[in-house]
């Protein structure tokens, strides 16, 4: 039996959706990955010029699935672009995710010295008016110091979620910080890898580029409180290094950071894109997929969700997937 699409859009809290249905050319909904804001795009028909222009700011909320079933909550959107266009005359309006602030990007100059991850989180968070959520296990991580020098919050976050090898989002209101690989969220709820297999797949493209070889090795800062002074270590080889700006709080903690940070510039070179012809709902941005019945370089890994493409037209939904490799499977 075919499925029918089905969607539901509010604007300001009020349903829409049967003024505009006739007239739905393509909903899409992109589902970043780190802190980058989700993106919503609703093209709609204006061939008889009797649609009426939203204004920039409104919110816009979307609910995407098929017709007989629950529709899932794809999120709320501030419009931030307007746009008119044809023959045929069409209607396209932009909107980011709500929950993503311009404080995150705005630069800032402090120092963070003696305190931990969970602290720095939980302190941008509070000053974005989110709430903080962090794995148990990074939550006590010790960062000796840290200069934020003409650096956004959204930058600093992001090197330090790269530095301990985590997910770095904002969802529904919650700045979270997630340990990579994990199998449980921060509120405890089970995070088990998405399975794709080549039947659940239309077309795929896997891309293996050189563009990070350039680096040799990574090299990491600690203090040496007994002699009171920064030292150095250095993972891979000599030649064109990587420096990570953090200082670490001993010799182990900067050592350990420097190796993951290598594996992750290792990891960057590789990408899959994939287009779904069934779509899964379980796929969120900055959940882990594991593929199965493709080629086994691709098979082998865990890939890490970067940006999720879910459109609903007359026809169809469509489900389109930016993966990275995230590791090797055990």
């Amino acid at each position: 039996m075919t499925k029918t699409p089905n969607f539901l859009i509010e604007v300001d809290d009020q349903d829409i959706t049967e003024k505009i249905r006739h007239r739905l050319i393509e909903l899409t909904i992109t589902d970043k990955s780190g802190l980058e804001a989700d993106e919503m795009e609703l093209v709609i028909s204006d061939h008889d010029g009797k649609v009426a222009m939203p204004r920039r700011g409104v919110k816009v909320r979307c609910f995407i699935g098929w017709k007989g079933e629950p529709l899932v909550d794809k999120g709320t959107y501030t419009v931030d672009e307007i746009e008119h266009s044809g023959p045929p005359d069409k209607l396209t309006i932009r909107g980011r995710s709500a929950d993503f602030r311009e404080g995150f990007k705005a630069q800032k100059e402090r120092s963070w010295h003696e305190t931990t991850l969970g602290e720095i989180l939980d302190t941008i968070a509070s000053e974005q008016h989110l709430e903080g959520k962090l794995s148990e296990s990074l939550r006590n991580t010790p960062i000796q110091h840290i200069d934020q020098t003409n650096e956004s919050d959204a930058n600093l976050l992001t090197r330090l979620a790269e530095t301990y090898d985590a997910i770095l989002t904002v969802k529904n209101g919650c700045l979270l910080m997630l340990k990579n690989g994990e199998s449980k969220s921060v509120s405890g709820i089970d995070l088990e890898p998405v399975i794709i297999t080549r039947q659940d797949g239309d077309t795929h493209r896997y891309i293996e580029a050189d563009r990070q070889g350039r680096y040799t090795g990574v090299r990491a800062y600690w203090y040496d409180k007994k002699e009171a002074k920064r030292k150095c270590v250095i993972v891979g080889r000599e030649g064109c290094q990587k420096t990570l700006r953090t200082i670490f709080s001993d010799m182990g903690v900067a050592e350990n950071a420097a190796h993951k940070a290598l594996k992750q510039l290792a990891l960057k070179r590789k990408k899959l894109e994939l287009n779904l012809a069934k779509v899964q709902s379980s796929v969120i941005g900055d959940c882990t997929i594991l593929i199965q019945g493709w080629n086994k370089r691709i098979n082998t890994v865990h890939w890490h969700v970067v940006e999720k493409n879910i459109s609903v037209t007359k026809s169809g939904l469509l489900l389109s997937l930016l993966l990275k490799k995230m590791k090797a499977k055990r």
